[in-house]
């Protein structure tokens, strides 16, 4: 699979949670860290809204096309994508096309 240049046009930071222990069994305010920055194509895949409990929740779910990098095999729930400034995107899955280490599809939400 290829993937035309031209689509890449969307720069993403890759972020880390991280947090380290305050001495006293307590943790410090967690802090992102920037593993790595690409430019990907941005896909809409599903927008709905549903109710949980009390209040509207609001689900959008994306699409990434981009090179494959050695930062996303090692992916997990503390893992985000920033882009256009501010808005976040965290990853649910990675799905490397014919497991041939070329081009990869991430598959991420963005929830309000």
């Amino acid at each position: 699979m290829v993937i035309n240049p031209g689509n890449l046009n969307v720069k993403f930071k890759l972020q880390t949670l991280s947090t380290t222990d305050d001495g006293s069994g307590g943790t410090d305010e967690p802090v992102w860290t920037n593993v790595a920055e690409f430019f990907g194509a941005l896909y809409n895949k599903t927008g709905k809204r549903e109710m949980s409990y009390t209040e509207m929740v609001v689900r959008d779910e994306f699409m990434i096309k981009t090179y494959f990098m050695k930062e996303l095999p090692e992916l997990t729930e503390e893992t985000r994508l920033v882009y256009d400034q501010n808005k976040h995107l965290y990853i649910d899955y990675v799905n490397n096309i014919e497991n041939r280490n070329q081009v990869i599809e991430i598959h991420c939400r963005r929830e309000k």
